[in-house]
């Protein structure tokens, strides 16, 4: 193997490392944040839920609330939703359909 051939593949390798090791820490991230939230959720519902609305609880809500966004968020970058079959497309089509024939 020629030296250009080892360095791109040495590079390749090392892309994938890193790649690897970003991904994980990011389930980690993840997991951590959901293990948070469902195991303090009662103690939420218990002291926050029901309050007078103000600058504290709106800070709390956003910090608490903004972080499952980004769960979400992360989620739908390893998932490849684009490529799934979704029955649901298809049910809401003929929905539509059955709609449409039926109001005409």
């Amino acid at each position: 193997m020629s030296a250009n051939g080892s360095e791109a593949l040495a590079e390749a390798i090392s892309i994938l490392l890193n790649e690897w090791l970003q991904s994980c820490c990011v389930v980690a991230g993840v997991a951590l944040v959901l293990y948070d939230h469902l195991t303090t959720i009662s103690r939420e519902v218990q002291l926050i839920w029901g309050r007078k609305w103000t600058s504290v609880i709106l800070l709390f809500y956003l910090n608490r609330w903004i972080t499952v966004v980004w769960v979400l968020s992360t989620l739908t970058d390893f998932l490849p939703i684009a490529t799934i079959p979704l029955q649901g497309n298809y049910i809401l089509a003929r929905w539509l359909k059955h709609c449409a024939v039926h109001h005409m």
